[in-house]
């Protein structure tokens, strides 16, 4: 909280604007695509938002005999 400590996951409201990423509502954000996400976290009346820099998505990566799946 403001007063920094710990909340618990299910008092934070996770949001995130851009189509670079996706957060749950646990506060896991996976990438989409390269770029730059905007990341916001409401709680007690407050909001907080970053911009982080997303690299994009692993990419799988296949070996002699794999199948990609």
């Amino acid at each position: 909280g403001a007063d920094g400590k710990k909340v618990p996951n299910a008092q934070v409201i996770w949001s995130c604007t851009d189509t670079s990423a996706w957060i749950d509502q646990g506060g896991r954000l996976k990438a989409v695509d390269g770029g730059r996400a905007k990341v916001s976290a409401f709680v007690d009346g407050t909001i907080v938002t970053v911009e982080i820099a997303i690299n994009g998505p692993k990419k799988p990566i296949k070996t002699e005999g794999s199948t990609g799946h």
